[in-house]
């Protein structure tokens, strides 16, 4: 039997990211700038407190989704479309847990 290869390959690599930045520009609606940068914890500071959600953070919540979800904008993507093929007229449709809206705005662009 042969080993399987663990690490992935340097070109795959890069094509996957070169998908994923397609991706993301593709989920913008034209015309719609890129979310701000997370630059949350880029300054040093004398204490760190705890988490919060909090204005600064929700400017840049989807910039510190898309880099720490892997394909985070095709999964918004892909539940867009799922929602448009079993979403029946008359009834509702929630979004348990959504942050920024980010599901919605994506639904809202794909359903009829």
């Amino acid at each position: 039997m042969g080993s399987a290869r663990t690490e992935p390959r340097p070109q795959v690599m890069k094509e996957l990211a070169a998908d994923k930045d397609a991706g993301v520009a593709a989920a913008r609606a034209p015309g719609e700038a890129a979310p701000a940068a997370d630059q949350v914890f880029a300054t040093p500071r004398p204490n760190v407190d705890d988490f919060s959600f909090n204005k600064e953070v929700t400017a840049v919540f989807d910039d510190m989704l898309d880099r720490s979800v892997p394909f985070y904008q095709e999964i918004q993507r892909m539940v867009a479309e799922l929602a448009t093929d079993f979403a029946q007229p008359g009834t509702n449709v929630y979004d348990l847990g959504c942050a920024t809206c980010t599901s919605f705005l994506q639904i809202d662009r794909v359903m009829p």
